[in-house]
């Protein structure tokens, strides 16, 4: 896209900032509220897969409904002439990655203000179920004051959708997997806290927990293997910081943190140990002050060890003399700073009663509409500080501010708080399930739960009883917004009801059997179809509904026989790829490739850069071919 072109007719690209497998990002200023925003913009080539359009779309519908400083604000999700993006916040910084590569690892008390941040950020996004699936110092952005943003929740997940699997579209997040993740168990919010416990222990050692020569390897060692501990990298590491790690990192969820929660107010543990002072754990905004690095005099404090006690000869006469002299000098110095310490606390008790007096009355500016970041710099340039609330509003754009309180205008001192109400939009609900009731119980209950009943059509199944739902549309469980319609089917009564069976099995046996079977149980056949098989002839290879499955006599029969001929061998050729890996050093390189039949990793290992790495392929029809280095997709080809 180039620069100039302007989206919507308010949104001017400035210069591309990130290219990513799926989408591109662009730096663009918002004309109409002269602000800086980051435009991300699907690429071409997935405007006609059904699949990334859904996923590009619930990246922007689940980011959208999380309002927290420390994950990237979307602003909003548009479509114009073919092109889908994106408008969010531009945060100016580096992913925590990047600082990583820089520092080596990070200091003790900053990894904790970071990780008690991201959890805090982790607990809105569970508290509104939805699960990011791919925590990863490359998806945490850091803004000024190293103050941590997540990003891409391309591959969320809302708590009721399907879950992942593991394969080679998420082999660049390996590292940051969960046990259950790599064994392709449902996701859950705790798979996220895993996440987050790799990420920590990567900023404080430099080095992520598990690491092998192929994606397959570092994956059992998630499901078997236990990391170094903290101290085997770092030296004087805090013992409540090696036990948020392990209970982070547990294998079974029933050890592991069950909310992100209680891993923040463990984090805020360790920052009370860490700067020694006292941490008010019960706080749950997730607005937290940036941890203050620890002076190198109470590092050096912290990291002494008790020397070993030897016995001393007795002292002399003249020695012990000189001892008391020396205890007598020090009592009166520790009497005069005693009173010099009262002095400074009743100069400190007067000057904070004469401030707290003489504190200016400030007007509180209006920030009614704005949204929650351009809200919190008003306030806070202004001199006061914020407490967030949510509430629903179809009338209002979503993540503006809906009120505040105190009012604009009003006149308060300087330092206090302003409370401002954040947008959530639509009321978004759970939809109940209200199959096997009848109409009026159906409607009284959708009708409870926020719903209301749509269009109702009418059949008949012989297996359900009369005058209940059968079906309902969108089905349970499915998050919509509040007053969406819902369509039942209802099963209407009928006077004569057809025959019940049980389907026998015929599957091996020949058609004309299998018909004699059907037919003495008034079954008839609907579908017949022919395929390719190694067995005889006119044998049945299979059958719908299966064996043992309830049936009635207007039920039809879908049978599949065999040709006698045996299904032939696809055809294969044999092609050659090639890659040459950029840049220097030693770099690591895969090679995935998926065919009609199958797919597999045709090189895994490290090559310097500049190195010709050349794989000769057998290939069953079209496949496709992709080249990692250093778990990033660089090329793709189809052959």
């Amino acid at each position: 896209m180039e620069a100039g072109k302007i989206l919507k007719g308010r949104y001017e690209i400035i210069k591309p900032i990130g290219f990513g497998g799926m989408a591109d990002v662009y730096l663009a200023r918002d004309i109409l509220l002269d602000r800086q925003v980051a435009v991300k913009v699907l690429k071409d080539q997935f405007l006609k897969d059904k699949s990334q359009l859904a996923q590009f779309e619930r990246e922007a519908k689940s980011a959208a409904r999380l309002i927290h400083p420390s994950i990237i604000n979307i602003f909003d999700v548009c479509e114009e002439d073919g092109i889908h993006y994106i408008v969010m916040e531009y945060v100016e910084g580096i992913t925590l990655k990047a600082y990583e590569e820089q520092k080596g690892r990070l200091e003790v008390p900053q990894a904790v203000s970071i990780a008690a941040q991201l959890a805090a950020a982790l607990q809105h996004a569970h508290k509104h179920n939805i699960i990011h699936c791919d925590i990863k110092p490359q998806n945490i952005l850091l803004a000024e004051g190293l103050v941590p943003k997540i990003v891409d929740f391309g591959i969320s997940r809302m708590v009721s959708d399907e879950t992942m699997v593991f394969n080679a579209n998420v082999v660049g997040s390996v590292h940051y997997f969960s046990p259950e993740q790599a064994q392709g168990e449902p996701v859950t919010a705790q798979s996220d806290i895993y996440s987050l416990g790799v990420v920590l222990y990567e900023m404080v050692t430099g080095k992520v927990p598990f690491d092998g020569s192929t994606a397959l390897a570092v994956a059992r060692m998630h499901i078997e293997a236990t990391p170094e501990p903290l101290a085997a990298y770092v030296k004087d590491v805090p013992p409540r910081l090696q036990h948020v790690i392990d209970k982070a990192l547990a294998k079974s969820l029933a050890e592991r943190y069950q909310t992100a929660e209680e891993m923040r107010r463990d984090l805020l543990a360790v920052k009370a140990d860490l700067i020694g002072e006292d941490v008010d754990v019960n706080y749950h905004s997730g607005y937290t002050e940036p941890l203050e690095p620890v002076s190198p005099e109470v590092a050096d404090f912290q990291g002494e060890e008790d020397a070993t006690r030897v016995m001393s000869p007795m002292p002399s006469r003249e020695e012990l003399v000189e001892q008391d002299a020396k205890t007598a000098r020090k009592k009166k110095i520790k009497k005069i700073l005693m009173y010099c310490l009262s002095g400074f606390i009743v100069i400190c008790v007067a000057l904070a009663g004469y401030f707290s007096y003489s504190t200016p009355n400030v007007e509180v500016p209006a920030v009614t509409g704005l949204t929650v970041v351009e809200a919190q710099k008003v306030l806070e340039d202004a001199g006061f500080k914020i407490k967030l609330k949510e509430a629903y509003d179809a009338s209002v754009t979503p993540g503006t501010v809906m009120k505040q309180d105190p009012a604009p205008k009003t006149m308060k001192k300087s330092g206090a708080t302003v409370t401002i109400t954040i947008c959530r939009g639509l009321e978004i609900l759970t939809v109940p399930n209200v199959t096997g009731q009848t109409l009026d119980q159906a409607k009284q209950n959708l009708e409870a739960a926020g719903y209301k009943v749509g269009n109702v059509t009418k059949t008949w199944d012989s297996s359900k009883g009369k005058d209940v739902v059968l079906k309902q549309s969108p089905k349970a469980d499915s998050k919509l917004p509040k007053g969406t319609a819902i369509d039942l089917v209802l099963n209407e009564k009928e006077e004569e009801k057809p025959k019940k069976a049980q389907m026998p099995n015929i599957v091996g046996q020949s058609l004309e059997s299998g018909q004699d079977k059907l037919s003495a149980l008034g079954l008839n056949i609907g579908e017949l179809k022919t395929v390719d098989s190694d067995k005889p002839a006119n044998i049945i290879v299979a059958m719908s509904p299966e064996a043992g499955a309830a049936v009635t006599s207007d039920s039809k029969i879908a049978l599949t026989i065999s040709s006698g001929k045996k299904p032939a061998a696809p055809a294969t050729n044999t092609q050659y790829v090639e890659f040459v890996v950029p840049g220097t050093g030693d770099h690591a390189v895969q090679i995935f490739v998926k065919d009609s039949q199958k797919q597999w990793v045709a090189a895994d290992g490290k090559y310097k850069g500049g190195t010709r790495v050349r794989q000769k392929l057998t290939l069953s029809g079209p496949a496709k071919v992709q080249f990692f280095v250093d778990q990033k997709l660089l090329e793709e080809k189809s052959l």
